[in-house]
Parts: structure tokens; sequence; C-alpha cells
């Protein structure tokens, strides 16, 4: 198919990356930006740091990580080549920040990195607790996690409180942890599960609907949430849509690898979730719907039977 000359400049201009080094972005050859705290100062390190060979061999080379680099880069072009907008303009417009040093992983909110004389402002950005180069392959999983929840948090989401409250990705926990950390748990897994190659095991039920029924947040309803059950839906949502979508997100998906549609479509819907609500798996699937009208009654269908799994496990 051949397209106009204005559509095929505009689509190149929407792909254009979006992390230089003027005004207010941090510059990294890298394509990442690795911090740490000295003195109560956030600062960058210099880009000959030892640590960047460390990162670029044992974590940066994980190819679930690649993809999930792939994916910032691709939301973040996708965002400027369309009318969304995000509440993380600078994080968008930046390379990701990796603090080091942390107590625990998590992910780190409203932050001043310091590099080059210049205080850069950062909307997002995740720490890891390692100190050194020792051991880096140990976190892979972590990170690829912590990779997962930095994604649904610029697309315009606050992470929910108590994402660590969850003894297990089995326990019930509310419905906003339980998308949040299975979408985590769908990332850090996906090589695993076979997202990419198939069959998915996540699809055995047996395996997989495993919510319990002591946690506090289940009470006296039969409705229960956990990491496990939303990864799940993920899982057989990701392996059964189509690729296709409505050509008036044409600009969005164009920032992406031919590869990542799916996972694109994920990210879209989770960007056009009403912010007004919390980010849970019933405001995805509404999103998903009204995003992906053809794919509605779907999207509809499979949440339906991992909520009915995730209800009755324990019976």
């Amino acid at each position: 198919m051949r397209f106009p000359w204005p559509l095929l400049i505009l689509c190149t201009l929407a792909m254009i990356p979006l992390s230089g080094c003027g005004g207010g972005a941090l510059c990294s050859p890298h394509g990442y930006v690795l911090a740490r705290y000295e003195a109560d100062v956030l600062a960058a390190l210099p880009s000959d740091d030892p640590l960047y060979e460390a990162f670029d061999r044992d974590i940066m080379a994980d190819p679930v990580i690649a993809h999930l680099l792939s994916l910032f880069d691709g939301t973040s072009g996708g965002f400027a080549a369309t009318n969304l907008i995000s509440p993380s303009p600078q994080t968008l417009s930046n390379h990701l920040v990796v603090v080091v040093g942390a107590h625990r992983n998590r992910l780190l909110t409203d932050i001043n990195v310091q590099s080059g004389g210049r205080t850069v402002e950062i909307e997002h950005a995740v720490a890891v607790a390692i100190e050194g180069d020792a051991n880096l392959a140990a976190v892979r999983g972590d990170f690829r996690e912590l990779l997962a929840l930095f994604l649904l948090a610029v697309t315009g989401h606050d992470p929910p409180a108590g994402l660590d409250d969850a003894s297990s990705n089995c326990t019930c926990v509310t419905e906003q942890q339980a998308f949040w950390n299975g979408y985590a748990l769908f990332q850090r897994d996906r090589d695993a599960l076979g997202i990419e190659t198939g069959p998915v095991s996540v699809l055995d039920a047996n395996e997989w609907d495993c919510c319990q029924t002591w946690s506090r947040f289940r009470g006296s309803s039969d409705d229960c949430f956990c990491a496990q059950g939303v990864a799940g839906f993920l899982a057989e949502l990701t392996v059964t849509t189509p690729t296709s979508y409505p050509q008036r997100y044409m600009l969005w998906f164009a920032n992406y690898e031919p590869g990542e549609t799916r996972d694109a479509k994920l990210l879209l819907a989770s960007a056009r979730m009403s912010r007004d609500d919390d980010a849970g798996l019933a405001s995805f699937v509404t999103s998903y719907a009204d995003t992906f009208p053809g794919e509605a009654d779907l999207v509809r269908d499979i949440a339906k039977t991992w909520r009915m799994r995730m209800a009755n496990a324990d019976r």
C-alpha cells in the first residue's frame, strides 16, 4: 500500500526520538540514565561510569527488559504524535532514570536529577536496591516488574497504595493493586509464558486461578482480585486479539515496532482510561472496549472468565 507523501512525512516526524539533550532533557549515550543520591542530592552518574557497562551486560541485554524499554520509547512517541495528554511530560521526553543504591526496589515519583550543572524534574523513575555491579543479573526479574509499573504510570495513572501488601501473587487484594501487580507479573514472565511463541501456559486455569479466600480484601463478597489472575487475563487477551486497530489511532501505533502492536493496544487502553477512576481491571476493560469497539465483546468475555476463575478458585 502506498501512502501520500504528507502522511509519510507526518508519521516520520512522529517517530523521532524525544530524548535529546536540550532544555530540560537528560543526556545519555546509553539510552537510560543511572543516578545515585549523594548528600541528599540525586545526581546522574557520568556516562563513563563503570556501572553502565555492567548494566548493559547484565540488565539491559535481557530481551524482556529491552522489549519494555522499546515500549517506553513507543509510548513517548505515541503521546507526542497524538492528542492524548500525559501528566508526565518530563518523563516521556527523557531517558529512563534508574536510581541505584536504594533501600528497596520501587517506583519513584516527582524527583529532581542534577546533571551537567542543571536540575531536571522527572515525574517517574525506578529505584533498584543495588550498590555496585555484583549480582546484577539476579535482579532482572524485579527490574522487569519495575519497568512494567513504570509504563502504567507514564500512561497517566498514580500507583495505588500498598502495591507490596500482598504476601503472594495469589492473594486477594484490591482491584487496583491486582491490576498493577498483574500487569507487572504478565510482563515479567512473558517469555516463560510463551507470549511470543505460544501455546500460552497461562491459559491453564488450574495453574493460574489461585486467589485465596483468607485475605481481608475479600470479605463476604465472591469477588477476588489477585495479580496472577489479572496476569492470566492480560496474557489471554494478548494472544487472542488481532493486531489490527482503528485507523484513527494510526499515529499512536506508528511509534512502535511491528511486533509490539498488541502491547501498544494495552498501553493505549491504559492511556485512555479515565483518570477520575481508579486504575483497576474494570476501568481497563471499559477503556479497551471503547478504544477497540470491534473487540468489545471479546475483552468483556475474557475478563468475565478470569473474574469467575479468581472468585471460584478455592471452591
